[in-house]
């Protein structure tokens, strides 16, 4: 529903009047349901009564054109972020097909593993990917002891 006046509240009407606007027509954008902000649509004739039936169904079509166009393109951008996504997704899973592959058919385990790492720590978007090794053939330490 428009806002519509050419009466402004004490001291906005001054304001309003000191940037040549003499009567105001305020229409809500629609965005999913929410309204983030209005379109105003101002006139500087003195003397304007009111807005006709005609002006305000054309600025409504307007708002209501301007609100499409912004739904577009919030659900534009989040189509592009869930391909980037899915992209990402497979990225990641033809990385880990070619290193399980890699170390099945490995005849050095130990170089393959560090290739392993060294593939995926990027493809998943990690800076740092630590290694570390344990032996089987010594015990663990226990609080205060040293393994040799």
């Amino acid at each position: 529903m428009p806002f519509s006046s050419t009466i402004f509240p004490t001291g906005t009407k001054d304001g309003m009047i000191d940037w040549g606007m003499q009567s105001i027509l305020s229409i809500s954008v629609m965005i999913d349901g929410r309204v983030p902000g209005n379109l105003a649509f101002t006139d500087d004739a003195p003397d304007r009564e009111s807005w006709t039936p005609t002006e305000i169904h054309t600025l409504q079509t307007l708002t209501q054109l301007v609100g499409a166009a912004l739904t577009r393109h919030h659900q534009e951008r989040k189509r592009t972020e869930a391909e980037a996504k899915l992209g990402n997704r497979d990225a990641i899973l033809q990385a880990v097909t070619d290193s399980a592959a890699n170390l099945l058919h490995a005849q050095d385990l130990d170089r393959a593993i560090t290739g392993t790492l060294a593939t995926l720590g990027p493809t998943l978007g990690l800076s740092r990917v630590l290694r570390h090794r344990v032996y089987a053939d010594r015990r663990p330490a226990r609080l205060g002891e040293r393994n040799p």
